[in-house]
């Protein structure tokens, strides 16, 4: 691009997460309209060449590393401490320091220039970058085995054209420097074949993801692999939801005394941190959930994961539904809640099989359930579970409106009472330490005032029973944030699906009209085939016309002989008739010459 060549021309480069919103499709495409964000270069980055920085490049090589680093920005968590092998010179641990909240990044490399340039442009004012020089490619291995067992959260290993024996060795070492739950990030050429790299893959990692590049300047696959969450052989240590150690040991998000497999809080668990992966989430919760310890907090947990799946699913399926409620009965039994997070998938559970029975149109059993969860005292593991109490009752007073107003209107009295009970303990319940406060926990605190304000809101509809509207209910849901909220969701998804149907007709009529042109190229071609036809038609009937007119010609011609013809033979005939006339008269002539010579002899013969 033009501009980008003036920007670098003039000691600009470009500006670390400039992919995010521009996009690699765009970069080496002429367009309209566009934002580019340019950074000034430093005074001191003179020194070093900008050979390798992709910031500074503008081959497709470097914008495809750069769109390497920025496609792993989704898959690295608050806080993580990311090692970083990958073929770059301190431009992508920029992308990552800048697109993500983690706390350390270690790039090595075996080349001291690569290494020099990145320590004097990318480490000062990037907080936890660091970037170390080794001997040789090989030294990576004694790299590797200086550092701490599971110390990193992601291990980076992207920009690599070829990988030989030795690279798949240090992939396999990379195992044990990476925390359970934590991720292998790598860029592998397609000419490896997939069984050959699913060999090396699946005995270490679970895969997460594997896109192939489309580019036939970037022949290879990005693939995303976690190491197993699920083991108990690995020490927990909290490092998304905080960094110090100033949390008590029995604060209710302790996960190492409430878990069997800890590490699954945030692998599979915590909203926005957790795999996005359909089919690994599958495969961890088929794990748990098929463990024989069925109440246990891991299953508690699993089932809470998977049960939102199925309701929230556009058309849930019945088998898994019905398969689904049999699991969070027997979960939900009436037994000791020994632990904080035993409360917490207790309640929560009782609180999913109560919409499942909603779902299934099954109200007394919804209604028994959601009593039950009712019951519980959620301040035993967090006033964050409130939410959940708050709208059972909510969702109680509903069920009981048209057969007891009374009641209904008891238990949306009693919903605003477990919110005030909730807001009633010290306020570093709900944030944690207020040095390093949990980054959910006041967000919960506005979800429950909002629930509140829908129970104070149907407390106030039915205050005069004069005034109660036939569409009560539907007022008192609309009233909601998350009535909204899935209004709006579920506008969303019509408008993609609306937008998905625009996409398959606009590619209908996108393929008709190739199909057109095909026929008006087919047709203009035809159309040129018959004009050379008429063409050579034309000079056939010029010809055909010259030859007429020299037929007509050589008839009169024709003509003129036979009337010639005719003239000579009448003129034949005329002079035949005459000699035939001559002829008659010499026949008569002889005939009386021969009578006469007879008679001439009569006379003259002897009486």
């Amino acid at each position: 691009m033009t501009v980008e060549k003036m920007a670098f021309a003039h000691r600009f480069k470009r500006h670390p997460l400039f992919l995010l919103e521009f996009g690699r499709e765009l970069v080496h495409k002429t367009v309209n309209d566009a934002v580019l964000v340019f950074e000034k270069v430093a005074s001191d980055e003179g020194s070093v060449s900008f050979h390798y920085d992709e910031l500074i490049q503008l081959s497709h090589e470097a914008v495809e590393r750069l769109h390497q680093y920025t496609s792993s920005l989704k898959y690295i968590k608050p806080n993580d401490y990311i090692l970083d092998l990958s073929y770059s010179q301190g431009a992508g641990a920029a992308v990552l320091w800048e697109g993500t909240s983690c706390s350390n990044i270690v790039g090595v490399s075996s080349d001291c220039g690569r290494v020099r340039y990145a320590k004097q442009t990318y480490e000062a004012g990037r907080e936890g970058v660091e970037f170390k020089h080794i001997e040789d490619a090989a030294g990576i291995s004694s790299i590797i085995n200086d550092l701490s067992q599971h110390e990193f959260d992601v291990v980076l290993l992207l920009g690599y054209e070829e990988v030989d024996e030795a690279w798949w060795d240090t992939f396999k070492l990379i195992k044990h420097v990476i925390r359970p739950g934590g991720r292998v990030l790598c860029t592998i050429p397609q000419s490896i074949g997939v069984e050959a790299i699913l060999s090396y893959l699946t005995p270490d990692y679970m895969i997460e993801h594997w896109n192939k590049s489309n580019h036939t300047e970037a022949a290879y696959y990005f693939i995303v692999g976690m190491v197993s969450p699920l083991t108990e052989d690995v020490p927990y240590e909290e490092r998304v939801l905080w960094t110090q150690h100033r949390y008590p040991h029995d604060f209710h998000h302790s996960f190492q005394s409430a878990y069997k497999y800890p590490w699954i809080q945030h692998a599979l668990v915590t909203m926005g941190v957790r795999t996005e992966a359909k089919e690994l989430r599958e495969e961890l919760l088929k794990s748990i959930i098929n463990d024989e310890d069925t109440q246990g907090t891991d299953y508690g947990a699993a089932l809470c994961v998977q049960g939102y799946q199925v309701i929230m699913a556009e058309n849930p399926d019945p088998s898994e539904l019905n398969l689904l409620i049999k699991r969070l009965s027997h979960y939900t039994m009436d037994v000791p809640l020994n632990n904080k997070m035993k409360v917490r998938w207790h309640i929560s559970c009782l609180f999913l099989l109560g919409q499942c029975y909603l779902l299934k149109g099954n109200f007394n059993m919804a209604f028994q359930t959601l009593m039950r969860c009712l019951k519980h005292d959620f301040l035993s593991y967090s006033p964050h579970l409130g939410t959940k109490i708050v709208q059972s009752s909510i969702q109680l007073g509903i069920l009981s409106l048209y057969n007891d107003m009374n009641k209904a209107r008891s238990l949306w009295l009693e919903a605003l009472e477990k919110v005030q009970k909730a807001f009633s303990v010290p306020w570093e319940e709900w944030y944690g330490h207020r040095e390093e406060p949990l980054t959910f926990g006041l967000r919960e605190a506005s979800h429950l005032l909002e629930l509140g304000s829908q129970a104070a809101y149907a407390l106030w509809l039915t205050a005069d029973p004069n005034r109660i509207r036939s569409n009560l209910i539907q007022q008192i849901y609309e009233f909601s944030s998350s009535y909204q909220t899935t209004k709006i969701v579920l506008n969303n998804r019509q408008l993609h699906n609306q937008t998905a149907e625009l996409k398959d007709w606009i590619q209908e009529l996108s393929d008709s009209k190739s199909w057109i042109e095909d026929q008006w190229k087919q047709a203009i071609g035809q159309n040129n085939e018959l004009e050379i036809q008429l063409s050579e038609l034309k000079e056939w009937v010029q010809e055909l016309e010259l030859g007429k007119n020299w037929v007509e010609s050589k008839l009169e011609e024709t003509k003129v002989i036979v009337m010639q013809k005719d003239e000579i033979i009448k003129e034949l005939k005329t002079y035949i008739e005459e000699l035939n006339v001559g002829r008659a008269w010499n026949e008569n002539k002889i005939k009386e010459l021969e009578q006469r010579l007879l008679d001439i002899e009569n006379e003259n013969k002897p009486s």
